[in-house]
């Protein structure tokens, strides 16, 4: 309802109408029944209302809250992303940092949404976003991981510069080929402990790809299917069936029978195998010896091959 507002002054005495009274940008609804009146001798603005309802104090609002998502989270080398953002709880101003070499931190946002194309990303990148407004700061990021190869190759498929006969005699055993296929999306269920067979004179290499930065273990322990401990060598690394890395942390080797291969990924830890994001790479299995890798170990307890031992893995982790 619109009300009358009596003016009163050293100068003239009249009234107008209005909705709300407005004091340094503060509206306050003006109801039935009030008053604002300026005192003929001191100067003052006097509010009255009948109601009890004029309540002056300072602008209560919450700060932005700021959602930047990036699809895909995981990309191979040269791709691109989309970069979403949400702003909520309104904002004055928004600037954008990171985003490498994409253009990411020249966005001018003048949208509570919007989104961004970040094009041939070649490193693993993140995308953030910080508003204001009258009552605070608020920000959000995500990051694109980017790795140096695409999807999975396919079963015996070796990777543009791998070595395709890294084992003398010994052979790929194609199936199992993913570590999808075993224990879940990597890393797996945690606890969640499978037996893979593993042929005599062949070794297993399980693809997979990393995501976001994570910490985690493969443990292993002999497998009630062989009858006894069979010593096994199992790694971590970019090309199938490499049992020699460069990094001694990616490969566990005899004479343990059980034991664990710690791994981290993005970042880097001492006695851990340091992976990058998004990234393919293999765990490998083999029961032979790596320094002479056509010497199987896979064999009875009184001499001679097995036709097969089993690798029983147990992932742990992840571990933020």
């Amino acid at each position: 309802m619109r009300l009358p507002i009596i003016i009163a002054s050293l100068f003239t005495a009249g009234s107008t109408i209005a909705d709300n009274l407005v004091l340094d940008g503060q509206t306050i609804p003006l109801q039935n029944g009030s008053v604002v009146q300026i005192d003929s001798t001191s100067g003052d603005v006097i509010a009255t209302s009948s109601s009890g309802d004029l309540v002056c104090g300072p602008p209560t609002g919450d700060p932005p809250v700021v959602t930047i998502s990036a699809n895909p989270d995981s990309v191979s080398s040269g791709d691109s992303s989309n970069i979403s953002w949400n702003v909520t709880n309104g904002f004055n101003t928004c600037n954008t940092t990171g985003g490498g070499t994409t253009g990411w931190a020249n966005v001018n946002v003048t949208s509570s949404t919007g989104s961004f194309t970040a094009t041939n990303l070649t490193s693993t990148t993140t995308f953030s976003m910080s508003c204001s407004n009258n009552f605070g700061n608020g920000s959000g990021q995500d990051t694109v991981n980017v790795g140096s190869s695409g999807g999975f190759p396919g079963p015996g498929v070796f990777p543009t510069g791998c070595d395709t006969a890294p084992n003398g005699t010994l052979s790929w055993q194609t199936s199992p080929s993913t570590y999808e296929s075993q224990f879940s999306a990597w890393p797996g269920e945690f606890g969640d402990w499978q037996d893979i067979r593993v042929d005599t004179n062949r070794w297993v290499s399980l693809w997979f790809q990393t995501g976001g930065a994570t910490t985690g273990k493969m443990d292993t322990v002999p497998s009630a299917q062989d009858g006894g401990d069979r010593p096994k060598v199992y790694s971590i690394t970019s090309c199938p069936g490499d049992f020699f890395p460069s990094d001694t942390d990616c490969v566990f080797s005899p004479p343990s029978t059980s034991g664990s291969l710690w791994w981290k990924v993005g970042g880097s830890a001492d006695s851990t195998c340091n992976l990058e994001p998004g990234t393919n790479y293999y765990l490998n299995i083999m029961f032979a010896n790596p320094t002479n890798p056509t010497t199987t170990l896979c064999t009875f307890p009184g001499g001679g091959n097995r036709p097969s031992c089993f690798f029983q893995g147990i992932p742990r982790g992840p571990w933020e």
